[in-house]
């Protein structure tokens, strides 16, 4: 009999080890520019699981739908099942927004496993991505602080591993290593008709010579490579415990800002003669043509690249010397 409860313990403890609740994609980003309580993102949708750990698969999934174009879902599903532990999870969010160019489409997936592979040693998987495109969401009092031509776009892949290797109850060691690489572009762009520039130059006449208009678009892209490493040991006893680290982390950036210029339609291949025939000299409609033909063009405003990488290390402890006091002494 003392063999077998001994047997069930172990086996309890590492069910234990494993058992995770269905971790919602939402939870694990701090960025999706969401109001709270707006369905899909209320975070009691597993409150009370930690009450019901067991063997078993469960599918949670709850979505909303509003005004303005509004909709929004998030499905997890997961499975505990002796020494393994997994979650999968969706989350997605769209609206037009209240004004023009307010809209915002953000998805998350997520995939998440931990498995032990005896009671004291166990290794956690996490991958992740989140996409976000959107216009203009900065909020102002002025509405004429809104671009309505502003496009935004972020992308960020994320793969994390992680371990634990208890050597004894109090004594326990983590390590942990994640990559991510995030790309965040913007394109501002803006419209000038020829029409309207003509007619301030006090040169309305020559306006239906000029039915297209100029495209000038001003992109900036971000491109960050970042890798983290950390590993921590643990001691605890009754009265205290000790804890010491080190990480270190590697970032590459590459920033660069564009502009591209272009003709809203061709230009019309009689443009020469045309303003030649309204009295304009030879020599200065030519200069219009070639000026015109300049401003299909694209170039490199500024382009920077970056690196920079941080080793760190760190070293405390919590006491308690009396009952209702703690103490924290740490060095860094």
């Amino acid at each position: 009999h003392e063999v077998a409860r001994v047997s069930e313990l172990l086996q309890s403890q590492l069910l234990q080890s494993t058992n995770i609740t269905p971790v919602q994609p939402q939870l694990a980003e701090s960025d999706l520019f969401l109001l709270g309580g707006l369905g899909p993102s209320d975070p009691s949708l597993n409150e009370f699981n930690p009450l019901l750990f067991r063997n078993r698969l469960s599918l949670l999934a709850s979505g909303l739908a509003a005004s303005q174009g509004t909709y929004g879902d998030e499905v997890v599903q997961s499975g505990i099942w002796g020494a393994l532990s997994y979650s999968l999870g969706q989350f997605h969010y769209e609206s037009d927004g209240f004004r023009p160019n307010n809209d915002l489409d953000t998805n998350i997936y997520t995939a998440y496993a931990q498995y032990a592979l005896n009671p004291l040693f166990s290794v956690q998987v996490e991958l992740r991505t989140h996409d976000i495109k959107a216009g203009d969401l900065r909020e102002f009092s002025n509405p004429d602080f809104q671009v309505e031509n502003l496009r935004q776009s972020f992308d960020r892949d994320t793969a994390r591993v992680g371990l634990r290797w208890s050597l004894d109850p109090t004594n326990y060691l983590l390590g942990s290593f994640a990559y991510r690489e995030l790309n965040r572009d913007t394109d501002d762009r803006v419209f000038s008709s020829f029409s309207d520039i003509l007619t301030e130059l006090d040169l309305q006449p020559l306006a239906p010579l000029f039915p297209e208009g100029i495209n000038s678009v001003v992109e900036t892209t971000n491109e960050v490579d970042n890798k983290t490493f950390e590993l921590q040991y643990n001691k605890q006893w009754k009265p205290a415990n000790v804890i010491v680290g080190i990480g270190y982390t590697d970032q590459d950036r590459t920033k660069a800002t564009r502009r591209r210029d272009s003709l809203t339609s061709p230009r019309r291949p009689t443009l020469q003669q045309d303003l030649e025939d309204v009295g304009l000299p030879p020599d200065f409609a030519n200069e219009i043509v070639t000026t015109i033909d300049l401003l299909d063009t694209s170039s490199t405003i500024d382009e920077e690249e970056s690196q920079e990488s941080h080793l760190i290390s760190y070293l405390y402890s919590n006491i308690r010397p009396l009952r209702n006091l703690d103490v924290t002494i740490g060095t860094s």
